[in-house]
């Protein structure tokens, strides 16, 4: 009896067995791939907290099998983030470093000019390896050209990106300070340049690039330079511009054969008319993207005056509009100089368009903050009806609609029934009700008549290029900054 109990039970190795998670089951070299792709997403958030634990030191704690795969990736390790802490510093020099092996290295400084200098002495012997540096300083009494001496006489065969910011508004370049470029003995395979607060003659050399980001407030730039650049990048696909000013030259048109994606950001400059000016001038047949940053009614008049003095203004098929700050008949005047656009993004936008006369519109890709609005501005910027409209009136013709994209916010957020005094009629209540009753359907029946993808509000595609930057400017109106570390991405 005893003996046919044992035989009865179930077999303690099969249990084991059976309770294995399948994630165990995957072959060793397609975890570590796993675990490289997680970490390069992970890269993609700003970190606000210095007790912040790397994703591979992450990976490292769950078992002992994710322990020694980790270990058996150096891609896993390769990329060094220093904060300027204690902390991160031994981190990236007693584990990373190490453990990195021979790997490409990606570098993020992101801490006071002063400290820069004791980082880059730690980064600097291993600069053979260097594939992407991201420095961010800031310090109002450092001279920021001389943080940079150590990079000038470097030669660094992989770097491939590379993104130089001055966290201060004045710029560290000094009126009549010589111009001290970086990398002088060479860097052959960079193709990606960020400039932030950094005139172009202080930073690494502008050739060979497919990508040119120009970012401060209170540098100009002469037409010249820029012709300079490009003429030294005949593969610039690119081009992102915010600048205090720009100085043109109207002897001729500037010639950018190559160009794909084009982005303006007036966010903050007071001196947005040559900028804009700018855009018009381009001859860029090739161009896909326009994105546009910041504009108010006043600039979109200056872009259509611009455009109709240079009618052979490039037409992108994309349209991106972020933060623009317009009544609805300054957005139609906008959307008028763009009749072809495929691909329409409103972020941050509240304005709603008559969407009628873009023929060929496709998409809309849609977001608003609804977090930090009042309920009746939500109310009053709410989509549902607009979207459904032009979807319904453009539905089985050649006009319909593909691709309506919202944030999931737009979606499930609905202003609650304020009670300002006292207890409410039931009218009232009922027809909020009803009210929400009839969105939901309205939302449905856009469900049924176009692909509605719900994006999640984080989504890269309801971000505009300079959003990542935002994290450590400052707002006079806010105080002091605050300081975070940045993603590197592209």
């Amino acid at each position: 009896m005893i003996g046919e109990f044992d035989r009865s039970k179930p077999d303690a190795a099969a249990v084991a067995v059976a309770r294995i998670s399948p994630i165990y089951t995957l072959p060793n070299e397609l975890l570590a791939h796993i675990f490289t792709v997680g970490a390069a997403w992970s890269h993609k958030e700003p970190i606000l907290s210095q007790s912040h634990l790397d994703f591979a030191l992450l990976v490292c704690t769950v078992s002992r099998l994710w322990r020694a795969i980790a270990f058996s990736s150096p891609p896993l390790w390769s990329r060094l983030v220093f904060t300027g802490s204690q902390r991160a510093q031994e981190c990236c020099t007693k584990v990373l470093l190490p453990r990195s092996g021979s790997h490409p290295l990606d570098i993020v400084i992101n801490c006071s000019a002063q400290e820069v200098q004791r980082v880059l002495d730690i980064a600097l012997p291993h600069s053979q390896r260097w594939r992407e540096l991201s420095i961010s300083a800031w310090d109002d009494e450092q001279d920021f050209q001389h943080v940079l001496k150590p990079l000038r006489d470097v030669y660094v065969p992989l770097l491939q990106h590379v993104e130089i910011k001055c966290e201060e508004d004045d710029g560290f370049h000094g009126f009549g300070a010589p111009h001290r470029a970086c990398f002088v003995l060479g860097a052959p395979a960079l193709n990606s340049v960020r400039l932030r607060g950094l005139c172009m003659g202080c930073g690494p050399s502008l050739t060979n690039l497919d990508t040119l980001r120009l970012d401060s407030k209170t540098i100009a730039l002469e037409q010249e330079q820029l012709e300079t650049a490009i003429a030294a990048s005949p593969a610039l696909r690119c081009l992102q511009l915010r600048l205090q000013s720009f100085t043109p030259s109207r002897s001729s048109a500037i010639k950018i054969p190559s160009l794909r994606n084009l982005s303006l950001n007036l966010r903050g400059c007071h001196h947005s008319k040559h900028l804009l000016w700018l855009f018009a001038t381009i001859f860029a047949p090739a161009l896909e993207c326009l994105e546009l940053v910041s504009l108010n009614a006043l600039d979109i008049e200056v872009l259509r005056t611009s455009c109709q003095e240079y009618p052979q203004y490039s037409r992108p098929h994309t349209l991106k509009l972020s933060s623009i700050r317009a009544e609805p008949s300054d957005y139609d005047t906008l959307l008028n100089l763009f009749p072809a656009i495929k691909s329409l993004y409103l972020l941050d936008s509240p304005g709603k368009p008559t969407l009628s006369r873009l023929t060929s519109l496709k998409s809309i890709t849609y977001s608003h903050d609804v977090e930090n609005m009042s309920s009746d501005r939500a109310r009053n910027e709410d989509p549902t009806q607009w979207l459904l409209k032009h979807v319904k009136d453009c539905h089985g013709t050649l006009q319909a609609m593909d691709t309506v994209r919202v944030a999931r916010s737009v979606i499930e957020e609905f202003p609650d029934l304020v009670i300002a005094f006292g207890a409410v009629h039931p009218m009232l209540i009922r027809a909020h009700a009803e009210r929400k009753r009839v969105r939901e359907a309205d939302w449905q029946t856009l469900r049924d008549l176009v692909n509605l993808v719900e994006v999640a509000d984080d989504d890269d595609c309801l971000r505009d290029s300079w959003e990542i930057d935002r994290w450590t400017e400052r707002d006079e109106s806010e105080g002091p900054r605050y300081h975070v570390e940045r993603r590197w991405g592209y």
